[in-house]
C-alpha cells in the first residue's frame, strides 16, 4: 500500500512539472484589465496586443489552450512580438477574481468588434487599432501562419481594408477580403467588397473565366448579388451540365436558377397577394417558360406550389405537390441529404395530416426503397413502420419497429429507446399512434 502511495505520488508530481514546463514554454497571458494598461505596456515594450475572447462552453477554446497555447514554438513567436490577453465572454460562479476585472473589457472587444464565434482572435496595434482577426480552433502551425500574417502589414485585415477603401484592391484579392469579411460576420461590408468584385470581374469576365470554384462560394455567401437579369445566369441555364462541371458542384446550376427565379419572379409575385387570394400559377409559369423553358417553369412552379400549400396548412395541395416533386427527382437512389428530406415530409405531413390511400402508399414505397439504400438508419425505419402502421399493414410494420429499436439500442442515442418501446407496444395491441 505504502509502495502505490509512493508511485501515485511521484506521478502526480511529474503531471504537475510538466504542467508548469508548459505553461512556462507556451504562451505567456498578462492580466491587465484595461485596454489603456495593455496599450501602455504593448508601447512600452514595441509589441502588438493579441486577445483571445473565448467562453467557458467552448470546446475549441479548451482545444486551443490544451494543444496550441502551450506549444513551445507558438509561446516562442507570440511571446517576442505580442502582449497577450485571454478575455472570457461569459461567467461562472467558479471564476477567478482576475476573470472579474476583465468582465468590463471582454464585454467591450465582444461589442466592438460584433464577435459572434469563438474562440475570437484579435490583433491590435499598440495604440489599439485592430491589424487584423480570426476565430476557431487552429493547430500550431496554422496558428503561427495567422499571427505572422496579422503582423504582416501588407497581408492584414488592416492593411486589405486600407487598400479596398483607396481603390487599390482588384481581382481576387477582392474576393478573398469580402469571404473574410463574411466569416468575421461583417455583412454589410462584405457585400460593398463583393459588389465591386462582381461589377468589376464577374461583370467583365466570359462565363468560362467565371465559372470556377470559387463562383459556387460567391453564390452561396452572396446570392443576392444575381438576378434573373445576370447575363451569366443566362449562359448557365444553356451550359448546364458544362457549368456543373465547371464548378465543381453536381446540380448547382439548377439550384442557382430555382432560387434566383424562385425569389425574383415567384415570391414577388406570391408576397403582392393578399391573405384570402390564390396564386395565378398559370400566369406564374408562363411569365418563367417565356424567359426560360418550359421544363425550367415546372419544376419551379411545382417547388413553389408545395411551400405556399405547406405555408398555408393546405395539406392535401401540399401532399399532391410534394409527391410529384419527389418524383420529378432524377434518380430513386436518394442521396442522405433527399432521403432525410423525404423522410421528413412523411413524418410531419401525410402521418399527421392525411389518411388518404394513395398517399400512404406512395409514403410506404419511398421508405421502403430509402430504407433499401440506408438499412441501419433507425429513424428511416420508425417512419417506415409508422407508415405501414396506418396503411393497414401492421405485422410488416411490427417487423419493421422491432428492427428500429434492435438498431437504436446499439446506438449513442439511447434516450430515444423508450419511445421506440411505446411506438411498438401500440402496435402490438392495436392502439392509434398518430390519428
Amino acid at each position: 500500500m505504502k509502495t502505490i502511495s509512493k508511485i501515485f505520488v511521484f506521478l502526480l508530481f511529474l503531471l504537475s512539472n510538466k504542467i508548469l514546463v508548459a505553461q512556462s514554454d507556451g504562451v505567456k497571458f498578462d492580466n491587465l484589465t484595461s485596454l489603456e494598461d495593455i496599450k501602455s505596456k504593448a508601447l512600452s515594450e514595441k509589441k502588438l496586443i493579441f486577445i483571445d475572447l473565448f467562453a467557458t462552453w467552448c470546446s475549441p477554446c479548451k482545444e486551443m489552450d490544451q494543444d496550441v497555447y502551450i506549444d513551445k514554438t507558438v509561446g516562442d513567436y507570440i511571446n517576442k512580438k505580442f502582449i497577450s490577453i485571454k478575455l472570457q465572454i461569459d461567467s461562472t460562479k467558479t471564476d477567478s477574481r482576475e476573470t472579474q476585472l476583465k468582465y468590463a473589457l471582454a464585454r467591450e472587444m465582444n461589442t466592438k468588434y460584433s464577435v459572434k464565434l469563438y474562440p475570437t482572435f484579435l490583433f491590435l496595434s499598440s495604440n489599439g487599432d485592430l491589424l487584423h482577426r480570426d476565430q476557431g480552433y487552429h493547430p500550431s502551425d496554422k496558428f503561427i501562419e495567422i499571427c505572422q500574417e496579422a503582423s504582416d502589414q501588407t497581408k492584414n485585415y488592416a492593411s486589405l481594408e486600407k487598400r479596398f477603401q483607396q481603390g487599390e484592391l482588384a481581382g481576387d484579392d477582392l474576393l478573398k477580403f469580402a469571404f473574410k469579411l463574411s466569416s468575421y460576420r461583417n455583412d454589410s461590408m462584405a457585400i460593398i467588397v463583393a459588389q465591386k468584385y462582381k461589377t468589376t470581374v464577374l461583370d467583365t469576365s466570359s462565363p468560362k473565366q467565371i465559372l470556377t470554384p470559387s463562383f459556387s462560394r460567391f453564390y452561396e455567401k452572396f446570392p443576392s448579388l444575381l438576378t434573373v437579369n445576370s447575363s451569366i445566369l443566362k449562359w448557365m441555364h444553356k451550359h448546364s451540365e458544362e457549368s456543373d462541371i465547371a464548378v465543381g458542384v453536381k446540380g448547382f446550376t439548377d439550384h442557382v436558377l430555382k432560387n434566383i427565379i424562385g425569389r425574383d419572379i415567384v415570391s414577388k409575385r406570391l408576397t403582392s397577394l393578399t391573405p384570402s387570394s390564390t396564386p395565378s400559377w398559370e400566369a406564374i409559369k408562363n411569365e418563367i417558360a417565356i424567359n426560360w423553358d418550359n421544363n425550367t417553369a415546372d419544376r419551379i412552379i411545382i417547388d413553389s406550389k408545395v411551400n405556399w400549400y405547406r405555408s398555408h396548412k393546405q395539406w392535401d395541395s401540399t401532399i399532391k405537390y410534394q409527391i410529384i416533386q419527389i418524383d420529378q427527382l432524377p434518380s430513386t437512389q436518394y442521396n442522405v441529404i433527399q432521403a432525410a428530406a423525404i423522410n421528413n415530409f412523411i413524418w410531419d405531413i401525410v402521418l399527421k395530416h392525411s389518411k388518404d390511400s394513395f398517399s400512404l402508399t406512395r409514403s410506404c414505397e419511398y421508405m421502403e426503397n430509402i430504407n433499401a439504400q440506408y438499412p441501419n438508419n433507425a429513424q428511416f425505419l420508425d417512419t417506415y413502420a409508422n407508415t405501414l402502421y396506418k396503411s393497414g399493414k401492421k405485422s410488416k410494420a411490427i417487423a419493421v419497429e422491432r428492427n428500429a429499436l434492435n438498431i437504436i439500442k446499439s446506438s449513442p442515442q439511447q434516450e430515444d429507446i423508450d419511445i421506440y418501446k411505446q411506438t411498438l407496444k401500440k402496435m402490438e395491441n392495436n392502439e392509434t399512434i398518430i390519428n
